[in-house]
């Protein structure tokens, strides 16, 4: 099984370089598309933290990747 802190490194690592395109482009296609990448780290740490830890796993994933839908 691979390590937690391997999900967490290339999640930081996709977070900063989705910052980093935010901050240095000026194209609007450009700019969401690192927006969207920013989202995908974080969505990438709850789902590697909620695989690790089993008895949050259903909160995790329904509050911040299902953004907690009034089911």
């Amino acid at each position: 099984m691979i390590p937690l802190e391997y999900y967490l490194i290339l999640s930081a690592f996709m977070f900063v370089t989705g910052v980093t395109g935010v901050l240095t482009r000026r194209n609007a296609i450009v700019v969401f598309m690192s927006i969207e990448l920013m989202l995908n780290s974080a969505n990438l740490t709850f789902v590697a933290y909620s695989s690790f830890f089993w008895r949050c796993y259903w909160a995790i994933v329904r509050i911040f990747c299902n953004g907690g839908g009034s089911r």
